[in-house]
């Protein structure tokens, strides 16, 4: 598989990722939590460069010691806070990791973060943010357990610990706009926004608006972004399928709209993207 093959390749560098599933429970709103750390022996001048793909998720990250990764944004090196969620991104971004750094991450639905944390997340596309003061202090406390621990498995341990008990303080019910995203997400992004406000019971132009206001895309893009993550799991599992059985399996109208959109979100055709020697995650 190609994230297998990524990971080898990526530790005879000094690269680790690691990829984790959270229990049963979380599995409908938590994708995965991961790790990743640059223990490579490159000169601290020569941070490693990774490329973080749009897979439709928001990302919680924690910087477990001092060093602070950078992102470019419009040209720009920025640092980034020592812990920060990221919103759904539309497009590939850029990060630099310095020597010695270390990070633990959570992929979260967008959705989901209404009802784990009971805030909307509209405001953070294609951005990020600090999370100490957003968050409350009951995650600050969660996050030094976070870097206190000495294993993995321990801090996979405490974040599954502490998503459970807000999961069992959320409110059963869920609006209409997590109902239209879940829909988004299983179809893997091939429910047009008409037949979607139907099974919402909700017009299209409210729908939208509200949509945007909660998660900080268009259902419309949102179904784009599913779909692509959609293709690119296929990607990773099955290396040996052509384009032609990617567009098929997907949903895309042809084969020149899936590449459309990989280079869209990637910045790259599929075969070059595939071929070069940028890491990503």
């Amino acid at each position: 598989m190609v994230l297998v093959e990524l990971c080898s390749k990526l530790e005879k560098m000094g690269i680790i990722y690691r990829q984790f599933k959270p229990s049963p429970a979380l599995q409908t709103y938590v994708p995965e939590f991961w790790y990743l750390r640059n223990n490579s022996s490159c000169p601290d001048e020569l941070p490693y460069l990774h490329k973080c793909l749009p897979f439709g998720t928001v990302k919680i990250i924690i910087n477990l010691y001092n060093n602070r990764n950078s992102y470019r944004i419009n040209g720009d090196w920025k640092v980034l806070p020592e812990q920060f969620l990221v919103g759904v991104f539309t497009e590939a971004c850029h990060v630099q990791m310095p020597r010695d750094n270390t990070v633990f991450g959570i992929n979260i639905r967008p959705e989901a973060m209404v009802k784990l944390f009971g805030i909307p997340i509209g405001d953070l596309w294609n951005d990020c943010i600090e999370t100490e003061t957003l968050l409350g202090k009951e995650f600050s406390v969660f996050v030094r357990q976070l870097q206190d621990a000495t294993t993995d498995e321990l801090r996979v341990q405490l974040a599954n610990k502490h998503l459970m008990e807000r999961l069992k303080k959320a409110q059963t019910t869920s609006g209409y706009v997590v109902n239209a995203a879940n829909k988004i997400w299983y179809t893997g992004g091939n429910m047009s926004v008409d037949a979607l406000s139907k099974e919402v019971f909700i017009c299209r132009r409210q729908l939208e608006r509200t949509f945007k206001e909660m998660l900080g895309v268009s259902p419309k893009m949102y179904g784009r972004i599913c779909r692509f993550s959609r293709a690119f799991k296929l990607m990773e599992h099955k290396p040996y399928a052509t384009w032609s059985d990617v567009t098929y399996t997907c949903g895309y109208a042809d084969q020149a709209h899936f590449i459309r959109d990989f280079k869209a979100f990637t910045g790259e055709p599929p075969k070059t993207f595939f071929s070069a020697s940028m890491h990503w995650h």
